[in-house]
């Protein structure tokens, strides 16, 4: 079974990239997971105390956690995998970490943004 990772913003070019993904591998043996990299604003990290921005870090996770398992509704639960939110500034190089642990074959991405 292949793992591919699929990286969104929730942007509705990711959602048409996954509309695609899930046609490309109708009828394969695939798992696929999911992952977002989110960040905190840098204006934020200037004038906030360590404790303010843990407490940013953690709220963003959360709010990134519900939209990402919102998003992995949509695939079907046979081919399904796990999703993962990562805080993180190198997007790019997050992505290709998460990628290696997870031996994933290859990477989907259609971000809008980074």
């Amino acid at each position: 079974m292949k793992k591919i990772l699929f990286a969104t913003d929730f942007s509705s070019t990711c959602s048409d990239a996954l509309s695609y993904l899930l046609k490309l591998v109708e009828g394969e043996k695939v798992s696929i997971d999911l992952i977002h990299v989110y960040q905190i604003p840098v204006s934020s990290l200037s004038v906030s105390t360590a404790s303010v921005i843990n407490v940013m870090i953690e709220e963003k996770k959360k709010s990134v956690t519900n939209m990402i398992n919102e998003l992995s509704e949509t695939i079907p639960e046979n081919i399904r995998g796990e999703n993962h939110c990562v805080y993180g500034v190198w997007v790019s190089s997050d992505i290709n970490k998460i990628a290696e642990n997870i031996g994933a074959s290859f990477i989907v991405m259609a971000l809008r943004q980074k």
